[in-house]
């Protein structure tokens, strides 16, 4: 006789798998997400044009830029790079939307240290394509810059944003690694749909 299968249990640890975020929504344009620690989105979104560069500190609090389709908006990926002292390779980079996924970091040549990662997240319109998000970080600082219009995989992002915001325990690489997360997640989405 065969003895019946038991349950499989876990000890120890315990692992928890997040729910896939839902496939990209359709927001397009350069919004300007968060500034100093207080999230504007959904509801407060605002338009984000050159003109707001220079009212930005990114000293005074956490500051979110978020720029959907990079041919589209070339002239204003330049002016951010500029006014946020982003390395000219990396700028380079976020042009050639082809890139594959990488961690850089500037410190020599350029006015602040940043990182610069480039990520590769599903393309809804078109299974088995990405488009690439390029990423600069700097103290107080995140800007994404995704290479296609038509909205993003990073609701979950701005949802954990506003939670942590609120709890005064936003921080740039907290904001960054929750954007990764999302990118990874809308994966997870595409394979189970």
């Amino acid at each position: 006789m065969i003895p019946a299968k038991s349950e499989p249990t876990l000890t120890g640890r315990k692992f928890f798998v997040r729910q896939p975020p839902h496939p990209k929504q359709a927001v397009t344009g350069a919004r300007l997400e968060i500034e100093h620690g207080i999230p504007l989105v959904p509801d407060g979104s605002r338009v984000f044009n050159a003109s707001m560069l220079e009212t930005l500190q990114p000293e005074r609090g956490l500051i979110w830029i978020n720029i959907d389709g990079s041919a589209e908006h070339d002239a204003l990926i330049k002016k951010v790079g500029e006014r946020f002292g982003f390395h000219e390779l990396a700028l380079i980079d976020v042009v050639n939307a082809r890139q594959r996924a990488k961690f850089d970091r500037f410190g020599d040549g350029c006015a602040v240290p940043h990182l610069f990662v480039v990520a590769r997240i599903p393309d809804p319109s078109d299974p088995g394509e990405t488009e690439q998000l390029s990423i600069f970080i700097r103290e107080n600082l995140v800007v994404t810059i995704q290479s296609r219009p038509g909205g993003d995989c990073l609701d979950s992002a701005r949802e954990s944003a506003r939670e942590h915001a609120t709890r005064g325990r936003l921080s740039a690489g907290l904001l960054a690694a929750e954007i990764l997360d999302a990118a990874v997640m809308d994966y997870a989405h595409h394979l189970t749909a």
